[in-house]
């Protein structure tokens, strides 16, 4: 994890150049799961979900909006990136919007039965969702090519799957 004041003062920057509110204080988030630390920002009546994404900075802008796409095409729960810093020599943040509620990791090892088997079907809707999802391409310079000619969403994720599989 960067130094919270360095995080803080990169952050706000960021924040500024989207025209979005800074935020007066962060607060760490122990997540396990993840390689990048975690980052919840305080800001006058919002908060942001923020990652400092040290593997695979080159990919920030890609991630912004392919998650975006997938969230307006699809009415997932996703939240809505809203920028992210790509430049040498700056933290690589990603700015999110910050969403209410609990991790799924977290919730199911601890809920009844009941309650599990209901998470485990909301959870497998969701998945259909994505699955079976038409997302439309967006102009943002780094969508794959997706259309029905070749193949569809479904299609492009089975190949683009495989091959990240294939090349391990």
């Amino acid at each position: 994890m960067p130094p919270l004041e360095q995080t803080l003062r990169e952050l706000n920057e960021l924040l500024a150049e989207h025209a979005l509110p800074p935020c007066a204080r962060l607060e760490p988030v122990d997540d396990p799961d993840t390689a990048n630390p975690n980052l919840i920002g305080h800001a006058p009546g919002r908060r942001y979900a923020i990652k400092v994404c040290f593997r695979h900075p080159d990919a920030l802008d890609r991630q912004l909006c392919v998650a975006n796409a997938v969230a307006e095409s699809t009415g997932l729960p996703i939240p809505r990136h809203l920028c992210c810093a790509t430049e040498p020599g700056r933290l690589p943040l990603m700015v999110m919007e910050w969403m209410q509620g609990e991790q799924l990791r977290l919730v199911l090892p601890a809920a009844g039965p009941g309650v599990a088997a209901e998470l485990v079907r909301d959870w497998g809707r969701c998945v259909a969702r994505f699955h079976h999802a038409q997302v439309e391409p967006h102009d943002c310079g780094h969508w794959p090519d997706v259309t029905e000619a070749h193949g569809g969403f479904r299609a492009w994720l089975r190949g683009a799957v495989r091959q990240r599989l294939e090349a391990l």
